[in-house]
C-alpha cells in the first residue's frame, strides 16, 4: 500500500511539472497571439493605406490628363491635396518671374499662386519679400 502511494505521488508530481510546462507554453503561445494580432493590425493599416494612396494617385492622374491648363491643374491638385491633409486652407507659392534667375536668396518674392481657404481672396496676387537678416 505504501509502495501504491508513493508511485501514486510520483504520478502526480510528474503531472504537476507537465502541467507547470503546458502553462508556461499557453503563456508563451498567448504572447505570440497578441504579437501576431499587432502585426495583421499593422498590415491591415498598411494595406488602407495603399489603397488610399492609389486612390490618390489616379485622382492626380486623371486631372493631369483631363487638363491643359497649368493653372486649372494646379488648382485642382491643390484641392486633393487638402483633402488628403484634411486641412482647412492650402497655398502654393511661385517665385516673381522677374526676379527668378537672382534666386530667392537674392531679394526673390514669392507669390501666392494657388490659394484656397477662408482668406484666399485677400492673397491672391499678393507676394511676401524675403527678409533680410
Amino acid at each position: 500500500m505504501a509502495q501504491d502511494n508513493k508511485k501514486l505521488l510520483q504520478k502526480l508530481e510528474g503531472c504537476e511539472t507537465r502541467i507547470k510546462a503546458i502553462e508556461a507554453e499557453l503563456r508563451l503561445l498567448g504572447e505570440k497571439v497578441v504579437q501576431r494580432e499587432f502585426e495583421a493590425a499593422g498590415l491591415k493599416k498598411s494595406l488602407n493605406l495603399t489603397e488610399t494612396e492609389l486612390a490618390i494617385y489616379r485622382e492626380i492622374d486623371s486631372i493631369t490628363l483631363e487638363t491643359v491648363d497649368i493653372k486649372t491643374t494646379l488648382d485642382r491638385m491643390m484641392d486633393v491635396v487638402i483633402k488628403i491633409m484634411d486641412a482647412d486652407a492650402g497655398t502654393l507659392y511661385r517665385l516673381a518671374p522677374d526676379r527668378f534667375n537672382r534666386g530667392l536668396e537674392e531679394n526673390g518674392e514669392l507669390v501666392f499662386e494657388i490659394v484656397k481657404g477662408p482668406v484666399a481672396d485677400r492673397l491672391k496676387e499678393k507676394g511676401l519679400r524675403p527678409v533680410k537678416v
